[in-house]
């Protein structure tokens, strides 16, 4: 029987990173205006007292914390009383790292808390007991955890200032290295308010981003301005080479905002410095400073779903409206197959999906959302992650399988297309034969640099007729490529097309645009030692990818005598589909080299990279369905419906001979929003 969830013991070093991983993510409260770092304070408080023997048990009474908190409060300047400390006890509970025990567990507390209900209503509060038992005894681990939530206080107390900057020939270099940038002084010793602004940036700011008629980007300040000399990416210009940088955080916008959405309000606004004129268009200069009501101006048009919930919770703050609490998530320590996310619309479901297909796929993840991300396209580009969305619409034929048009030449000689019909796979089934792909028997491996080698479609015989099939078995077994144009001709001493043209023509009459010219002039010139081939079947698969490691030979026979040699790096039990390396189907031409921009190198690579011998855990591969939900899952599924039982399943012992002919057992990890 599969395990869904399967509990493994985590050592305590790694059960303390976790803990650190989880404070530098406790969420700074500014409900009430100015931000008041309370939960930060709360925990250093506790820190304090367990590292010096205080709290000796794993009970931990709010009278305790009333007078510690409201002690550290006056020592760092901050106003807060004993109404915040009630508050802060009670909303840790949110972020996983403890739980009140109620004295009478039918009586719970209604928020707000205050601090009369929490005397009444509460015992006292227990950490995790596996954040409690790294931490009793280990002073040394209380004081670090202590320097992380101490940083919070001093970054907790400032408010964010909002910004707007105008990026016009410098928006490519500043937005994919994430900073902007201004000169101190132009060549004539001038300066200018605009560019003095970027050295007031702090930690944790927001800029709007203008570029093209529209703010098309938000982004954080990762630490205060520094000094810096002008980016070497920069284009030549009459500012100074010594100016003032900032370091962002990028987050593009799924929805750009046009500057005449926003215009209007904020000229009406009449700030200052503004950013718009009388008029409505944009003031010349480069980074401008907004008041909140500007901000929200802007905020009100951006969709908080598409960003990262820290700063959507900027944003729903400065709108008026609650945080989202963060979506509780299972902990790293425990693997997971079948993930079912669920909660109120805006809670970041689909936002924290990201995060756990890294998790799913790599068995961990960064705490960095920018890593995050990172690391999520390469498996999208990897072909390892897939993403879809279900709806009323969807059907068997888009998730498992369908019967689709495709258009087909009659042969590699003309270029009249025929709509034909055959079946291709949907998302589901090319995701599973990718994972039953990484299973499959492998001759050989090579290191390889695909940026580096030219890279050819190949057909081996021809795949719709079943006479031709021993042309790809031979192929196979013997390590050739087998090229059947050529009229059984030797073209051993034709070193370019011309002469190949020469050779055909001592046996038949031939025309300079020939195919058999075009195809053996490939083969024996323009394919090169080092080059990879994809053999495929059909214009809409392929079945095995091979390195060329010979020259030309002619094999002296008139059945397919044209060869070179070659290294089979994969050869696939059953054949994939193209999508999974290519953006587009084959062409019908027996061989030629495939245009780079069409393929997708990091699934190609993903592919031909595990060493057979290799005993380490095949990769993971991620199913992530958006609105689950919204789908008839009866529709979509089909007969597969019955292996949602991993009993069911194809080399199970329960497998109902005849229920399914789909091998669908090798995806193990499904991701549901």
């Amino acid at each position: 029987m599969d395990r869904k969830y399967v509990v493994r013991l985590p050592d305590e070093q790694a059960v303390f990173q976790h803990f650190l991983d989880s404070i530098r993510n406790i969420r700074v409260d500014e409900s009430r205006g100015s931000p008041s770092p309370y939960k930060p304070m709360v925990l250093y408080v506790v820190l304090e007292g367990i590292g010096n023997g205080t709290i000796s048990a794993n009970q931990i009474p709010f009278s305790y914390i009333r007078e510690h908190f409201q002690q550290l409060a006056r020592d760092h300047e901050i106003n807060a009383e004993a109404q915040q400390a009630a508050y802060a006890y009670y909303h840790l509970k949110n972020d996983l790292l403890w739980m009140l025990c109620y004295k009478n567990p039918l009586q719970r507390i209604q928020p707000p808390a205050s601090v009369q209900s929490i005397e009444q209503l509460v015992d006292c509060a227990t950490l995790q007991d596996r954040y409690w038992h790294v931490l009793k005894g280990h002073p040394e681990r209380c004081r670090e955890a202590q320097s992380i939530l101490q940083s919070r206080f001093a970054d907790g107390t400032r408010r964010h200032s909002f910004w707007w900057v105008n990026q016009g020939q410098t928006w490519s270099q500043e937005s994919e290295g994430s900073f902007i940038w201004a000169p101190q002084q132009n060549d004539q010793g001038q300066s200018f308010y605009h560019w003095e602004n970027v050295g007031r940036v702090r930690r944790g700011d927001i800029i709007f981003h203008y570029n093209d008629g529209q703010i098309r980007a938000v982004s954080t300040a990762v630490q205060d301005a520094y000094d810096a000399p002008k980016p070497v990416s920069f284009p030549e210009s009459r500012w100074n080479d010594l100016g003032r940088r900032s370091d962002l955080h990028f987050e593009y916008l799924s929805r750009e905002i046009p500057r005449d959405h926003i215009a209007p309000a904020i000229r009406d606004l009449q700030l200052p410095y503004s950013p718009i004129n009388g008029s409505g268009t944009v003031n010349q200069g480069y980074l401008f400073e907004l008041n909140d009501a500007a901000a929200r101006e802007i905020a009100q048009h951006i969709q908080l779903e598409g960003l990262s919930p820290a700063l959507a919770d900027v944003f729903r703050r400065l709108l008026g409206s609650q945080p989202v609490p963060p979506t509780p998530l299972r902990s790293r320590t425990t693997p997971m197959d079948n993930v079912i996310l669920y909660g109120p619309p805006g809670t970041g479901k689909t936002f924290h999906t990201s995060q756990l297909a890294v998790e799913l796929c790599d068995g961990r993840a960064e705490m960095d959302n920018e890593l995050v991300q990172r690391r999520y396209r390469q498996l999208i580009d990897e072909g390892r992650v897939a993403f879809v969305t279900f709806h009323q619409s969807y059907g068997y034929e888009e998730f498992v399988e369908g019967i689709r048009p495709v258009l087909v030449s009659d042969d590699d000689r003309t270029e009249t297309e025929n709509i034909s019909y055959e079946c291709r796979a949907g998302v589901f089934k090319r995701l599973c034969l990718l994972a039953k792909a990484t299973r499959s028997s492998r001759r050989e491996t090579a290191n390889i640099d695909l940026d580096d080698i030219a890279i050819w479609k190949m057909s081996l015989g021809d795949s719709n007729d079943p006479s031709e099939d021993r042309v790809y078995d031979e192929a196979i077994e013997n390590g050739f490529l087998l090229l059947g144009y050529g009229d059984g001709l030797d073209y051993t001493n034709c070193d370019n097309r011309d002469e190949v043209l020469a050779r055909l023509r001592t046996k038949k009459e031939a025309e300079s645009n020939d195919y058999a010219v075009t195809a053996v002039n490939a083969l024996k010139n323009q394919m090169s030692v080092g080059d990879l081939v994809i053999v495929s079947e059909g214009l809409t698969k392929f079945r095995a990818i091979g390195l060329v490691e010979g020259e030309y030979q002619f094999l002296g026979r008139e059945y397919y005598p044209q060869a070179r040699r070659v290294k089979w790096l994969a050869v696939f039990d059953e054949s994939l589909p193209t999508e999974t390396i290519m953006g587009q189907q084959f062409s019908q031409a027996t061989i030629y080299q495939i245009n780079r921009s069409k393929l997708k190198l990091d699934a190609l690579r993903q592919l031909i990279a595990r060493d057979p011998d290799d005993r380490q855990e095949a990769p993971r591969f991620v199913l992530v369905i958006d609105e689950i939900n919204r789908g008839n899952i009866s529709k979509i599924l089909g007969e597969l419906i019955t292996l949602i039982e991993s009993d069911k399943r194809l080399g199970r012992n329960s497998h109902p001979t005849g229920a399914s002919r789909l091998e669908y057992k090798e995806l193990r990890r499904v991701l549901a929003v």
